[in-house]
């Protein structure tokens, strides 16, 4: 379930902190429709917001462009002119209204045709979902990029992504383990937007600075799911995974809210976690070939202060809440093409107004941006609190 939207922050880049623990290529193994006599198809696909328009047109999953947007209700529509111009709609009789059911904006394929549709928008550039290398067959995985031909595994006990104990730097891939039920955010496991850990409808989302030459993947205000990881990830399957370039104002950027609910004034919006049991979060990521490997993790944490309860927040006299008043607590992060897991203290996270001291009563949201003018490939997965007695 999917409520409510962020506003839009520019992200602060702060200084570099150092990471702990490992990382690790993945593989693909096993038979795959179609594949050679011995050959299966293995690597990761190239986001499609990320291939050239040759590319693009060749790539399984990918189309040049898309269109859209949410196509205006036929009700909605003013004019009998603007109903007949938008299809699916139609006058209604005499009574001077508009009836019917527009048609979709993912529905059209040009960029004229969704133009017309009031509502939607052209999405230039290539967009989808690229096909897993695994899903193809030799032919498709030629053209496709990322993708390759290889031998598949000769060990069955080796499963993708979990090298046999005793292979080089192997065991190191899975140290961390499953994740405790108590310390779990988000594991991604369920494939949903939905936080795993959230009892209150947490929930992902992107976001990006409006840049015209712009393209993201997933796009704003759109449900997705979670990206299948080629070869898994040690015990993981799926991870959130956001592509584009383009950008060139602050950048672009994903996260999740933890939680909603009615608030103490009667109104409804963001409610906290209270983190005091906790010293800081652990995740793992990492980026695709050729791409940026520049990012920024923030959480928003805090709230008023006593002498600005009930203060003017210059909307008519009504009153400050909490979240109103909470500041971003960040460090930027410098990732790799590996999976590398990132454990970050509270106390290593800087304010983007000041010094001040990590807010942990009242946590609401997790980001992970990227700067302007880059081109990203950034993949997020299994994100936990570290308990305080780690």
């Amino acid at each position: 379930m999917s409520i409510g939207r962020k506003s839009i922050r520019r992200p602060c880049f702060l200084a570099i902190v150092g990471v702990a623990s490992c990382g690790g290529s993945t593989s693909s193994g096993g038979d795959s429709p179609g594949s050679g006599a011995a050959m299966v198809c293995a690597g990761t696909p190239v986001a499609c917001g990320l291939l050239s328009a040759n590319a693009c047109a060749a790539a399984q999953g990918c189309a040049p462009g898309a269109c859209t947007g949410a196509a205006a209700a036929c009700d909605s529509l003013a004019t009998s002119t603007e109903c007949i111009l938008q299809t699916g709609c139609a006058p209604n009789g005499g009574g001077g209204t508009c009836a019917g059911m527009a048609l979709a904006c993912l529905a059209f394929s040009t960029s004229a045709d969704c133009a017309a549709q009031r509502g939607c928008s052209w999405q230039a550039g290539c967009a989808g979902r690229a096909t897993a290398c695994e899903a193809l067959n030799a032919t498709a995985c030629i053209v496709q990029p990322g993708c390759h031909l290889a031998q598949p595994s000769g060990d069955a006990g080796a499963m993708p992504g979990n090298p046999m104990p005793g292979a080089e730097g192997g065991s190191q891939l899975c140290e961390d383990g499953p994740i405790p039920r108590a310390l779990l955010i988000d594991d991604m496991e369920d494939k949903t937007q939905g936080i795993a850990g959230s009892d209150a409808y947490g929930s992902w989302y992107v976001y990006n600075d409006g840049s015209s030459s712009g393209h993201q993947t997933p796009a704003p205000m759109t449900e997705f799911e979670m990206e299948l990881i080629p070869g898994g990830r040690c015990a993981s399957e799926y991870a959130m995974r956001m592509s584009g370039t383009g950008f060139s104002i602050w950048g672009a950027g994903m996260g999740f809210d933890l939680g909603y609910g009615n608030l103490p004034d009667g109104s409804f919006g963001k409610i906290p976690v209270d983190a005091r049991g906790y010293t800081g979060v652990r995740f793992w990521a990492r980026v695709g070939e050729a791409t940026g490997n520049r990012a920024l993790f923030s959480l928003l944490a805090g709230g008023c202060a006593p002498d600005e309860a009930g203060a003017d927040a210059g909307d008519g006299g009504a009153a400050r809440r909490d979240q109103d008043c909470a500041v971003s607590f960040g460090t930027n992060l410098t990732l790799t093409t590996d999976w590398v897991r990132y454990d970050l203290s509270f106390d290593r996270l800087r304010s983007t107004t000041g010094g001040a001291v990590f807010p942990a009563d009242k946590v609401y949201s997790f980001e992970f941006g990227v700067p302007a003018n880059t081109t990203f490939d950034l993949w997020i997965d299994d994100i936990s609190w570290i308990p305080s007695s780690q």
